[in-house]
C-alpha cells in the first residue's frame, strides 16, 4: 500500500467529516474521496461511515484508529530527530493542547519569547479535551497543559503557574459591596463555566458543587472569555481563575472579589511523552515554557480590583 495512504487514513480516522479530513491533511476533498476509496479496496471494510449527524468507525476504524496515529507519531519522531536544535534557523512546528486559561495567560507571553528567539518557529495551539490527556498526545501535540488532579501519571509533568478562583461582577453592579459573603454570593444570579467532568476530578466538583448549594446559574459559558463579557454586560457574576480575571479586569467594566470562603490554589502543569525528554527541540521548548512562566511570577489578585474603563 503507498504509504501516503496512511496519512490520509489517520485524518479520516480523526474528522466527522470527509470535508475535514481533506482539510487536515491540505488535499482537495475529491483527492480525499480516492484515497478512501483504496482504502477500502485494500481492507475491505467500509471503515469509516458517514451520516447526516456525523460519523461513525466501523471496528476495523476503531481498531487501527491508535494503531494508525501512533505510527504517524513515529514517523515524526523519526524525521525530527537532530543532534542539536538552532532556534534562530528552525522551522519546527510545536503543537500544544490547551484550554482557553493557559491560552489567555501564557500563551501572549510565549509567544514574544519564541517570536524573538526562533523567528521561523511556528506554534499550533489546540484544544484541550479532557477525556484523556494521554489520547491528546496520540493525536499529535507535543506538551499539553492540564490541572493538577487531572493529569496522566504516566507522562512527565512539570508545573507551570499556579493560580485561585475569584469572583467577578459588573463594575457598577448596584447589589455588591467591597467583599462577599457567601450567603451573599448564593443569593445573586450567576454566570458560570461548563465544568469538565472525569473520574479524576470528581471529588473536587462535588466539593465546588456544594458551594453552588442552591445557586440560580442563569447561564452557562463553554469558555472565560465568553463567562466575562456576560458577566461585563450583565447583573449576573461568576467565578473564573484570578489571573484570567485580571487580564479582562484590563479592557472589561470588571470588579474582581476574593472568593467568600478560602480555596485552595490550583497549579497547571505541562506534560509530554517521556521519550522526548532527551530531543533537543523538546529541551528547549520546555525551557521556554519555563521562562514565559517564570515571567508571570506570583501576580497576587487585589480584592475588589475594578478596571477603568
Amino acid at each position: 500500500m503507498n504509504l501516503n495512504l496512511f496519512v490520509a487514513l489517520n485524518a479520516i480516522l480523526n474528522a466527522r467529516t470527509l470535508t475535514e479530513a481533506a482539510a487536515s491533511a491540505h488535499v482537495t476533498q475529491s483527492a480525499m474521496s480516492a484515497s478512501l476509496r483504496k482504502l477500502r479496496e485494500h481492507f475491505d471494510n467500509p471503515i469509516i461511515l458517514y451520516a447526516r449527524g456525523g460519523s461513525t468507525l466501523t471496528p476495523l476504524g476503531e481498531a487501527l484508529r491508535p494503531k494508525v496515529a501512533e505510527m504517524i507519531e513515529l514517523g515524526r519522531d523519526m524525521l525530527a530527530i537532530r543532534e542539536t536544535f538552532d532556534p534562530l534557523s528552525s522551522r519546527a512546528t510545536f503543537r500544544l493542547a490547551t484550554n482557553d486559561s493557559v491560552e489567555i495567560i501564557l500563551l501572549p507571553r510565549l509567544l514574544e519569547i519564541i517570536t524573538q528567539a526562533a523567528p521561523h518557529v511556528k506554534i499550533v495551539s489546540a484544544n484541550m479535551t479532557y477525556s484523556g490527556p494521554d489520547r491528546t498526545l496520540e493525536d499529535a501535540a507535543d506538551v499539553i497543559f492540564v490541572r493538577e488532579g487531572l493529569e496522566n501519571p504516566k507522562l512527565q509533568r512539570q508545573v507551570v503557574y499556579s493560580d485561585t478562583f475569584v469572583v467577578i461582577a459588573r463594575s457598577d453592579h448596584p447589589d455588591l459591596p467591597a467583599f462577599i459573603g457567601l450567603d451573599q454570593f448564593r443569593s445573586l444570579p450567576h454566570a458560570a463555566i461548563q465544568r469538565v467532568e472525569t473520574a479524576a476530578n470528581a471529588e473536587r466538583n462535588k466539593a465546588f458543587a456544594a458551594l453552588y448549594d442552591g445557586v440560580d446559574i442563569a447561564v452557562t459559558t463553554r469558555s472565560f472569555a465568553a463567562l466575562a463579557q456576560v458577566v461585563a454586560g450583565t447583573r449576573l457574576i461568576g467565578v473564573i481563575p484570578g489571573r484570567v480575571a485580571t487580564v479582562f479586569a484590563r479592557s472589561m467594566p470588571l470588579r474582581i472579589l476574593d472568593f467568600p470562603v478560602p480555596l485552595p490554589d490550583v497549579n497547571v502543569l505541562a506534560q509530554w511523552q517521556a521519550y522526548k525528554t532527551s530531543e533537543a527541540a523538546m529541551i528547549w521548548l520546555l525551557e521556554t515554557i519555563q521562562a514565559a512562566s517564570r515571567h508571570l511570577g506570583v501576580a497576587p489578585v487585589p480584592a475588589a480590583l475594578s478596571s477603568q474603563g
